[in-house]
């Protein structure tokens, strides 16, 4: 209806954003490692008492040179290591005046800077991505239809043995299927939701392949000659009715609603539920 496709085009929209919203920061994260240049370097590593400071008689997209805060009687004395540090190459000035125990101390120090920045950034990333990818998973697969014959098959593999159901005190349908039939397929999920409804503590599901040659004897027991075919047993092991063929939904749930509760079935297969022709026609109106 049109509440799901609002649902859809909503969660459709989130995803999107989620997925625009990752990319930026997985491009913030890869810019990290990316090498940058030597004024944002200089800008960043500088050590302690040296500024950033433009020469005007260079060209406007020249690199900023790195040059130190020199006092007016540091400017007077025009030493030998200020000349070299005015010259065209001031970052050997700098590595020239800073001793190996301090170069180290200052390269981990922007290396931890350049770690907890990435770090930072990719918690982030995780923390926005892990939930938006899961919504977006979870509605995948809603979108995706189950595999119909997949479905009676696991239905099968869990289903109790006959003689177990029929000794447990609860009333008990026995569907037979095989896979090549469609109509078996069209009320997979339907009977899987059932299942789910009743299964716990008020009906015995059993689903049985008919082409099976360890369920043959049952065919020939309970005569199916069409499928899909669903037997209903009562809690005292007496069978109620048949019915073959596709059923709707709304048909097999109000079946199994009054198969839980033990009264009188609204649905009879050829053998009429056991009743008489006038019992019949009055069970018929009160569908």
């Amino acid at each position: 209806g049109w509440s799901r496709e609002l649902s859809g085009i909503f969660v459709m929209t989130v995803s999107s954003f989620s997925f625009l919203l990752v990319c930026f920061l997985l491009v913030q994260t890869v810019s990290s490692f990316l090498p940058t240049s030597d004024a944002s370097m200089g800008a960043r590593k500088r050590p302690a008492g040296y500024s950033m400071c433009s020469n005007n008689a260079r060209a406007p997209n020249e690199a900023v040179e790195l040059r130190p805060s020199m006092t007016a009687e540091e400017e007077g004395r025009k030493s030998s290591f200020l000349q070299k540090l005015a010259s065209s190459q001031p970052k050997e000035a700098v590595r020239f005046n800073l001793s190996p125990l301090e170069l180290a101390k200052l390269s981990e120090e922007a290396s931890k800077n350049d770690e907890s920045m990435f770090e930072r950034r990719r918690n982030l990333l995780l923390a926005f991505a892990s939930p938006m990818l899961g919504a977006g998973a979870a509605w995948l697969k809603r979108q995706t239809p189950a595999d119909p014959l997949a479905i009676l098959r696991a239905m099968e593999a869990s289903s109790p043995a006959v003689a177990a159901s029929l000794q447990s005190g609860r009333p008990t349908v026995i569907e037979f299927y095989a896979k090549w039939c469609g109509d078996c397929k069209a009320m997979a999920k339907t009977m899987k939701k059932l299942e789910g409804q009743y299964g716990k503590d008020k009906i015995n599901f059993v689903v049985l392949d008919a082409e099976k040659d360890a369920n043959s004897q049952l065919v020939n027991l309970f005569r199916v000659d069409a499928i899909p075919h669903f037997a209903f047993i009562s809690a005292d092991r007496t069978l109620l009715t048949t019915l073959t063929g596709f059923l709707p939904p709304g048909v097999m749930e109000k079946q199994m609603e009054a198969f839980g509760q033990g009264i009188q079935l609204p649905y009879c297969g050829p053998d009429m539920c056991g009743l008489t022709p006038e019992e019949a026609i009055m069970q018929r109106g009160k569908r």
